[in-house]
């Protein structure tokens, strides 16, 4: 048999019509689509489904190698080594729509499914992983690492110091997991060091994207897909969530997202701030790799205010969308007032401090922004 991609043998057709072909595809241990992941991990990845399905549609429909906008996916099941597989894949010519589902040749196991339409960027070209730093927060974690498995993605959990029995749960989340990994930090060095550690392995380990969310599970991992369908559609951006609140919030908290929203909007001159502490987001690993190399920056809590605001005055463009955020009555939190909002106050002077420097350059920003409006 001819091999045809990334070491992968030719498919089989089984049944094929103007607008279906089901194919039976081998996937062989040797193929290099095993060293998408992490080294120790062999499955398939889902970025590889997906572009063995653009090759597929452009060999059998015509249609272009590339994948313009993603509706729905949903990966299912695992792919191992050596395993056979059917690919099932419908083209809708007019809205140049492709549906696919994969599953097993014999036991017919659901593995993938979704909606894509056809034109755009290349799939494999977007290699998103997420990271979840920790301190304290191991028995939840537990739960959040058991709620984002579904996705297929590459999990990187950073040990922020913690005490032997956090330590012990992660360790637990390794072993049971193979696309899970360790960044272990010797000592506490906060959110903004922990994330920083995180963003190096990241982009060492060649990911383009980092979602990252917190190991408290109060953000809703349900949102992750759609997340990374908005950071697929716009690479370059910084995809921010922002909290929609249940009455489990305390009134402080929201308070503060309030008090810093404001901040933030008088440091940039724009509204385009909808919140500012959110940890919810996907960054592209580029930018933020080069700002975390800086040697100054918030390590603690005013770090996702800084690296947000620094990001935009480097000229990432984002966008925000809403994430239902809930507080466990019983949840333990790394927050301590006083000495957390004197650092968050911190960093908002020494912003502002730079945006009386920026100034002239915001200004040209804001005037041109105004001129192409009204010129539309």
């Amino acid at each position: 048999m001819r091999e045809l991609i990334h070491g992968i043998p030719e498919e089989e057709i089984i049944e094929k019509s103007q607008a279906s072909v089901s194919l039976k595809v081998r996937i062989p241990s040797g193929s290099d689509y095993f060293d998408g992941h992490f080294p120790d991990l062999k499955l398939l990845p889902a970025v590889a489904q997906v572009d063995l399905l653009s090759h597929y549609a452009k060999k059998y429909f015509g249609i272009p190698i590339f994948v313009s906008a993603v509706k729905r996916f949903k990966f299912s099941g695992k792919i191992l080594p050596d395993s056979t597989v059917i690919f099932k894949i419908d083209f809708d010519s007019e809205s140049k729509k492709v549906s696919f589902s994969i599953f097993d040749s014999e036991s017919k196991e659901a593995y993938s499914s979704g909606t894509y339409t056809a034109g755009g960027r290349r799939m494999k070209d977007f290699k998103p992983c997420i990271l979840i730093p920790v301190y304290r927060h191991g028995k939840a974690c537990v739960q959040v690492v058991e709620s984002i498995l579904q996705y297929g993605i590459p999990i990187i959990l950073v040990d922020d110091g913690n005490a032997e029995e956090t330590k012990a749960f992660l360790r637990s989340i390794k072993n049971s997991h193979s696309q899970v990994e360790i960044v272990t930090l010797s000592k506490n060095m906060g959110k903004g060091g922990a994330f920083k550690a995180g963003v190096i392995f990241a982009k060492n380990a060649g990911f383009s994207h980092i979602l990252q969310i917190d190991a408290d599970g109060q953000h809703d991992s349900k949102r992750i897909p759609f997340f990374l369908e908005k950071s697929f559609s716009s690479p370059e951006k910084l995809i921010c969530g922002y909290p929609e609140y249940d009455e489990s919030a305390p009134g402080h908290r929201k308070n503060a997202h309030a008090f810093a929203n404001t901040w933030c909007a008088i440091i940039t001159w724009s509204r385009k701030i909808t919140d500012a502490l959110c940890g919810f987001r996907v960054y592209p690993t580029e930018p933020t790799y080069r700002f975390v190399q800086k040697k100054f920056f918030d390590k603690r809590m005013g770090f996702d205010v800084e690296i947000l605001i620094k990001l935009m005055w480097s000229g990432v463009d984002v966008e925000f969308y809403p994430v239902k955020v809930t507080y466990p009555s019983d949840g333990i939190s790394n927050f301590h007032a006083f000495r957390d909002n004197v650092r968050i106050s911190w960093v908002f002077t020494k912003l502002c401090l730079k945006m009386i420097l920026l100034s002239p350059y915001l200004l040209w920003k804001k005037m041109s922004s105004l001129i192409c409006r009204g010129g539309e």
